[in-house]
């Protein structure tokens, strides 16, 4: 009796002790419970997101070489110009994923007017989402 007892103990204890963490790391049943930003990115969405992070944080750079007059105006609005190009790519890739594209229209906004700084905050933004992710895997 003591050893059935014993082993009903563990065995509610267990339950009791990890079965809350358990059910709240459960995935929903079916993808239409999820919502855009808790949704994992599937691969291309992921490669999307890693270039357009990696090309607003080198326009950041660039932007802020310019600001400080350590670059000429030709070479960053060259550089604009294609950073913008390919966060335009990346963001058809992203199409239905509303949080990313607002991020990505933004960084077209501050890639116009050249704002590192704020390029800078959407790259590490961008970051963030991105290691967020590492979480589906």
């Amino acid at each position: 009796m003591g050893l059935k007892l014993s082993a009903l103990l563990l065995m509610v204890g267990g339950v009791a002790f990890f079965g809350s963490p358990i059910l709240g790391q459960t995935p929903p049943a079916s993808d239409s419970a999820k919502t855009d930003e808790s949704r994992c990115l599937t691969r291309s969405e992921l490669i999307a997101l890693k270039d357009s992070r990696s090309v607003v944080a080198e326009a950041a750079l660039a932007a802020g070489l310019f600001a400080d007059a350590r670059t000429t105006n030709t070479f960053a609005a060259t550089l604009m110009k294609e950073a913008s190009e390919q966060v335009e790519g990346a963001k058809a890739s992203l199409g239905d994923r509303e949080q990313l594209t607002k991020l990505l229209d933004s960084a077209l906004g501050k890639l116009a007017s050249r704002d590192a700084e704020a390029l800078r905050g959407i790259s590490m933004k961008l970051f963030s989402i991105e290691r967020s992710n590492g979480q589906c895997s």
